[in-house]
């Protein structure tokens, strides 16, 4: 007659085995379950490797064209190295996550400027020039959330030019070595505009309710040649907008 003790070392090792052949199957067979419980608006076109070195195709609304991402090693052991490429863009850092989120630093970032135009164009709002460049940035989600916990970074964009409608009149202005900052207080991430005299322009700060407050400054008025008789200090215009994405 069996032991029960032979019984559950048996079950042991059909588990260890269980778990070693899932752990070495290619990605491309856990491909349903990963575009499952992917966002819905994320459409996951390609996996190779395996968990701990691999890629992936994706592509994301309001983006032509597809982003390849690579990684190696496993964000739940260590931190993995991540790599972001797309004709438009290209990120280097990397990831570690926890029970309770994860982390993302971000070691170089540069981003076209005309990326956004697409979505820009319904208010007839152009981008062009120089890439933009992301320094040192660090951003940590909690699971499940919608904005970061916490964000801290800088940027820049040496030079470039904005078109835009002004009434009935098409206009330019141009960028010179304008300054993005990203800080946190109370775990609500902010983020400023600076012109080259290091005048904010626009404020942004995220609201407990999932939402943002956006603050145009008379100073990024004065950039796009606009006249503005109020206080330059106080906010011209004040937008509070939902924010329609999860991660």
């Amino acid at each position: 007659m069996i032991s029960r003790r032979v019984i559950t070392h048996t079950i042991w090792v059909a588990l260890v085995l269980c778990a070693s052949v899932a752990w070495y199957l290619p990605l491309n067979y856990w491909y349903p379950l990963i575009q499952g419980v992917a966002p819905a608006s994320v459409s996951i076109q390609s996996l190779d490797g395996h968990w701990w070195q691999g890629k992936a195709r994706l592509t994301i609304p309001n983006l032509k064209g597809s982003v390849d991402i690579s990684w190696n090693g496993l964000p739940f052991l260590k931190q993995a190295d991540v790599q972001a490429e797309h004709n438009r863009f290209q990120i280097l850092g990397d990831v570690q996550a926890t029970t309770e989120g994860f982390l993302l630093n971000i070691d170089y970032a540069r981003i076209n400027a005309d990326i956004a135009n697409s979505a820009l164009s319904a208010q007839k709002v152009g981008l062009s020039g120089m890439p933009i460049y992301l320094d040192k940035w660090q951003l940590n989600w909690e699971w499940g959330a919608m904005i970061p916990v916490s964000v801290f970074g800088e940027g820049k964009w040496d030079s470039g030019s904005i078109f835009f409608k002004n009434g009935n009149r098409s206009q330019q202005a141009n960028v010179d070595h304008w300054q993005l900052l990203a800080s946190t207080s109370a775990k609500q991430p902010r983020f400023g505009l600076l012109n080259a005299s290091s005048e904010k322009m626009i404020d942004v700060k995220t609201l407990e309710n999932n939402e943002v407050e956006l603050s145009i400054m008379p100073s990024f008025l004065k950039e796009l040649g606009i006249k503005w008789n109020g206080d330059p200090s106080y906010p011209a215009f004040v937008l509070v907008q939902p924010i329609g994405f999860t991660m």
